[in-house]
Protein backbone atom coordinates (compact mmCIF):
# COMPACT_ATOMS: atom_id res chain seq x y z
CA UNK A 1 0.00 0.00 0.00
CA UNK A 2 1.55 3.40 -1.30
CA UNK A 3 0.51 6.21 0.97
CA UNK A 4 -0.90 9.94 -0.14
CA UNK A 5 2.79 11.70 0.10
CA UNK A 6 4.07 8.40 -1.15
CA UNK A 7 2.16 8.70 -4.49
CA UNK A 8 2.70 12.73 -4.51
CA UNK A 9 6.35 12.56 -4.05
CA UNK A 10 6.79 9.40 -6.76
CA UNK A 11 4.77 11.45 -9.37
CA UNK A 12 6.80 14.29 -8.83
CA UNK A 13 9.87 12.84 -9.08
CA UNK A 14 8.24 11.22 -12.19
CA UNK A 15 7.32 14.19 -14.07
CA UNK A 16 10.63 16.90 -12.66
CA UNK A 17 13.05 14.03 -14.30
CA UNK A 18 10.89 13.52 -17.63
CA UNK A 19 10.65 17.94 -18.00
CA UNK A 20 12.25 17.55 -21.18
CA UNK A 21 9.52 15.73 -23.11
CA UNK A 22 6.94 18.44 -21.55
CA UNK A 23 6.05 21.98 -22.33
CA UNK A 24 6.48 23.50 -19.22
CA UNK A 25 3.29 25.04 -19.10
CA UNK A 26 1.88 21.35 -19.16
CA UNK A 27 3.58 20.15 -16.42
CA UNK A 28 1.12 20.78 -13.84
CA UNK A 29 -1.69 20.22 -15.73
CA UNK A 30 0.08 16.21 -16.83
CA UNK A 31 0.74 16.10 -12.56
CA UNK A 32 -2.90 16.67 -11.67
CA UNK A 33 -3.63 13.92 -14.70
CA UNK A 34 -1.35 11.89 -13.56
CA UNK A 35 -2.34 11.66 -10.17
CA UNK A 36 -5.95 11.14 -11.15
CA UNK A 37 -5.38 8.27 -13.07
CA UNK A 38 -4.07 6.88 -9.91
CA UNK A 39 -6.52 7.92 -7.53
CA UNK A 40 -9.42 6.28 -10.39
CA UNK A 41 -7.54 3.47 -9.93
CA UNK A 42 -7.40 3.14 -6.01
CA UNK A 43 -11.66 4.59 -5.75
CA UNK A 44 -12.02 0.95 -8.20
CA UNK A 45 -10.36 -0.82 -5.50
CA UNK A 46 -12.30 0.52 -2.34
CA UNK A 47 -15.25 0.28 -4.14
CA UNK A 48 -14.80 -3.43 -4.95
CA UNK A 49 -14.06 -3.96 -1.55
CA UNK A 50 -10.32 -4.82 -1.88
CA UNK A 51 -7.09 -3.82 0.16
CA UNK A 52 -5.83 -0.72 -1.76
CA UNK A 53 -2.16 -0.84 -3.21
CA UNK A 54 -0.09 0.31 -5.97
CA UNK A 55 3.04 -0.93 -7.31
CA UNK A 56 5.67 0.97 -9.30
CA UNK A 57 4.71 -0.98 -12.08
CA UNK A 58 1.46 0.38 -12.09
CA UNK A 59 3.23 4.11 -11.25
CA UNK A 60 4.88 3.22 -14.50
CA UNK A 61 2.03 2.32 -16.83
CA UNK A 62 -0.23 5.26 -15.40
CA UNK A 63 2.89 7.32 -16.04
CA UNK A 64 3.65 6.34 -19.63
CA UNK A 65 0.25 6.39 -20.73
CA UNK A 66 0.21 10.54 -19.29
CA UNK A 67 3.23 10.86 -21.62
CA UNK A 68 1.77 9.39 -24.83
CA UNK A 69 -0.97 12.05 -24.11
CA UNK A 70 1.12 15.20 -23.56
CA UNK A 71 3.86 14.52 -26.30
CA UNK A 72 1.41 14.89 -28.41
CA UNK A 73 0.83 13.47 -31.85
CA UNK A 74 3.32 10.68 -33.18
CA UNK A 75 6.90 12.27 -34.09
CA UNK A 76 7.35 11.63 -38.00
CA UNK A 77 10.45 10.95 -39.33
CA UNK A 78 11.65 12.83 -42.28
CA UNK A 79 14.31 12.23 -45.01
CA UNK A 80 15.77 15.34 -46.01
CA UNK A 81 19.01 15.28 -46.59
CA UNK A 82 19.19 14.82 -50.12
CA UNK A 83 22.22 17.49 -50.56
CA UNK A 84 25.92 17.35 -49.36
CA UNK A 85 28.19 19.76 -49.65
CA UNK A 86 31.61 18.39 -48.64
CA UNK A 87 33.01 15.65 -49.94
CA UNK A 88 31.47 12.50 -49.18
CA UNK A 89 35.04 10.40 -49.66
CA UNK A 90 36.29 12.20 -46.41
CA UNK A 91 33.52 10.82 -44.50
CA UNK A 92 35.32 8.10 -42.24
CA UNK A 93 32.05 6.30 -42.00
CA UNK A 94 32.09 6.10 -46.07
CA UNK A 95 35.90 5.38 -46.30
CA UNK A 96 35.48 2.46 -43.95
CA UNK A 97 32.76 1.26 -46.02
CA UNK A 98 34.90 1.66 -49.24
CA UNK A 99 37.97 -0.34 -47.11
CA UNK A 100 36.37 -3.52 -46.87
CA UNK A 101 34.80 -3.51 -50.55
CA UNK A 102 31.08 -2.78 -49.68
CA UNK A 103 30.67 -0.48 -52.46
CA UNK A 104 33.47 1.33 -54.86
CA UNK A 105 34.37 5.20 -55.79
CA UNK A 106 32.24 5.01 -58.85
CA UNK A 107 28.73 3.64 -57.08
CA UNK A 108 27.86 7.61 -56.19
CA UNK A 109 24.14 6.57 -55.61
CA UNK A 110 24.92 4.21 -53.20
CA UNK A 111 27.31 6.54 -51.54
CA UNK A 112 24.58 9.42 -51.59
CA UNK A 113 21.92 7.18 -49.85
CA UNK A 114 24.60 6.19 -47.23
CA UNK A 115 25.09 9.95 -46.26
CA UNK A 116 21.66 10.52 -46.44
CA UNK A 117 21.13 7.61 -43.83
CA UNK A 118 23.73 8.92 -41.76
CA UNK A 119 22.70 12.79 -41.36
CA UNK A 120 19.27 12.15 -41.71
CA UNK A 121 19.17 10.35 -38.74
CA UNK A 122 21.52 13.12 -36.86
CA UNK A 123 18.57 15.86 -37.82
CA UNK A 124 15.71 13.48 -36.70
CA UNK A 125 17.19 12.92 -33.66
CA UNK A 126 17.91 17.11 -33.19
CA UNK A 127 14.83 17.50 -34.21
CA UNK A 128 13.35 14.82 -31.44
CA UNK A 129 15.21 16.81 -28.30
CA UNK A 130 13.92 20.42 -29.40
CA UNK A 131 10.19 19.20 -30.13
CA UNK A 132 10.34 17.29 -26.25
CA UNK A 133 9.60 13.79 -27.97
CA UNK A 134 12.80 12.74 -26.16
CA UNK A 135 15.74 13.78 -23.79
CA UNK A 136 19.41 13.93 -25.20
CA UNK A 137 19.66 11.13 -22.92
CA UNK A 138 17.26 8.70 -24.47
CA UNK A 139 19.24 9.32 -27.60
CA UNK A 140 22.76 8.47 -25.80
CA UNK A 141 21.46 5.56 -24.29
CA UNK A 142 19.87 4.30 -27.48
CA UNK A 143 23.75 4.59 -29.17
CA UNK A 144 25.24 3.04 -26.16
CA UNK A 145 22.96 0.22 -26.98
CA UNK A 146 23.99 0.17 -30.61
CA UNK A 147 27.51 0.12 -29.71
CA UNK A 148 27.22 -2.73 -26.97
CA UNK A 149 24.99 -4.78 -30.15
CA UNK A 150 27.93 -3.93 -32.08
CA UNK A 151 30.79 -4.88 -30.05
CA UNK A 152 29.08 -8.23 -28.95
CA UNK A 153 29.20 -9.02 -33.14
CA UNK A 154 32.85 -8.14 -33.26
CA UNK A 155 34.14 -10.15 -30.91
CA UNK A 156 31.79 -13.21 -32.05
CA UNK A 157 32.76 -12.63 -35.83
CA UNK A 158 36.69 -12.21 -35.07
CA UNK A 159 37.25 -14.53 -32.56
CA UNK A 160 39.01 -17.00 -34.82
CA UNK A 161 40.64 -14.26 -37.10
CA UNK A 162 42.65 -12.59 -34.46
CA UNK A 163 45.91 -13.88 -35.60
CA UNK A 164 45.44 -14.04 -39.53
CA UNK A 165 46.73 -11.71 -42.42
CA UNK A 166 44.63 -12.98 -45.49
CA UNK A 167 42.70 -9.57 -46.20
CA UNK A 168 40.54 -11.25 -47.95
CA UNK A 169 39.27 -13.07 -44.58
CA UNK A 170 39.40 -10.08 -43.06
CA UNK A 171 37.37 -8.27 -45.56
CA UNK A 172 34.25 -11.54 -45.72
CA UNK A 173 34.39 -11.11 -41.78
CA UNK A 174 33.71 -7.65 -42.03
CA UNK A 175 31.31 -7.94 -44.71
CA UNK A 176 29.13 -10.49 -42.83
CA UNK A 177 29.27 -8.36 -39.84
CA UNK A 178 28.02 -4.84 -41.50
CA UNK A 179 25.10 -7.23 -43.14
CA UNK A 180 24.36 -8.38 -39.94
CA UNK A 181 24.76 -4.86 -37.94
CA UNK A 182 22.21 -3.67 -40.97
CA UNK A 183 19.69 -6.14 -40.04
CA UNK A 184 19.64 -4.45 -36.54
CA UNK A 185 16.33 -2.50 -35.14
CA UNK A 186 16.78 0.22 -33.10
CA UNK A 187 14.63 1.94 -30.36
CA UNK A 188 14.59 5.70 -29.17
CA UNK A 189 13.83 5.47 -25.35
CA UNK A 190 12.17 2.14 -25.61
CA UNK A 191 9.02 3.13 -27.43
CA UNK A 192 9.72 5.01 -30.40
CA UNK A 193 11.06 2.64 -33.38
CA UNK A 194 13.83 3.36 -36.01
CA UNK A 195 12.96 2.25 -39.02
CA UNK A 196 15.85 0.38 -41.05
CA UNK A 197 17.31 3.71 -43.00
CA UNK A 198 17.21 5.64 -39.54
CA UNK A 199 19.05 2.88 -37.57
CA UNK A 200 21.78 1.99 -40.20
CA UNK A 201 21.99 5.78 -39.99
CA UNK A 202 22.99 5.38 -36.38
CA UNK A 203 25.73 3.17 -36.93
CA UNK A 204 26.79 4.95 -39.66
CA UNK A 205 27.30 7.73 -37.18
CA UNK A 206 28.71 6.02 -34.87
CA UNK A 207 31.49 4.89 -37.40
CA UNK A 208 32.60 8.32 -38.24
CA UNK A 209 34.35 11.51 -36.94
CA UNK A 210 37.56 12.08 -36.15
CA UNK A 211 36.97 9.30 -33.26
CA UNK A 212 34.22 6.62 -34.17
CA UNK A 213 33.19 4.25 -31.92
CA UNK A 214 32.46 1.33 -34.11
CA UNK A 215 34.02 -0.15 -37.20
CA UNK A 216 33.90 -3.41 -39.85
CA UNK A 217 37.95 -4.50 -40.46
CA UNK A 218 39.75 -5.90 -37.86
CA UNK A 219 41.75 -2.89 -37.92
CA UNK A 220 38.97 -0.80 -38.24
CA UNK A 221 40.92 1.84 -35.16
CA UNK A 222 43.05 3.43 -37.34
CA UNK A 223 40.73 5.44 -38.68
CA UNK A 224 40.85 7.36 -35.32
CA UNK A 225 43.13 10.04 -35.78
CA UNK A 226 44.18 10.34 -31.99
CA UNK A 227 45.80 6.66 -33.09
CA UNK A 228 48.21 8.78 -34.95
Amino acid sequence: MVSDDGCKNDILYDLEHNKMIFPEKKLQEAYRDYLGSVWDECGAMILAGKPVSYTKEQFSTSFRNTLSKYRGPEYRFQRKINKFNNDPLKETFIQQLLDIGDFTISDRDIIARYISQCYDYLMNMQNMVSEHYVKREDIEQTEEDAFYKWREKFKRLYLELRTTTDNDKVNGIALQLLDEIRQIPLNIADSIPLDNYHSNGCFYHLSNGDSPRIGWHKNWEKYKKNNG
